[in-house]
C-alpha cells in the first residue's frame, strides 16, 4: 500500500518490478485472506479483515504524507 500511495501521492516513477511487487503482495494477502481456498472467496472474520486493510491503509498513508512533509526529523 505504501508504494501504491507513494506512486499516487508523491508521484514517484513505477517500473515493472514495482508493479510485479505489488501485485505478488495483493496475491499474497488474498490467499492468506481467504485461507488458502483463492477461488471459494470465503472470508472467515470479515471485522478482522476489514481492521487489518484500515490499518494497512493508515500506515501506509501516513508514511507517505510523513515523507512529503519538510520538517527537522530529530525533533
Amino acid at each position: 500500500m505504501v508504494m501504491v500511495f507513494a506512486v499516487l501521492i508523491l508521484k514517484e516513477q513505477i517500473t515493472s518490478r514495482k508493479i510485479l511487487g505489488i501485485i505478488c503482495s495483493f496475491l499474497g494477502v488474498a490467499i492468506v485472506i481467504t485461507k488458502g481456498n483463492f477461488f471459494a472467496l470465503q472470508f472467515g472474520n470479515a471485522l478482522g479483515i476489514l481492521s487489518a486493510i484500515a490499518g494497512a491503509v493508515v500506515f501506509s498513508l501516513f508514511s507517505v504524507l510523513g515523507k512529503k512533509q519538510n520538517y527537522d526529523k530529530l525533533y
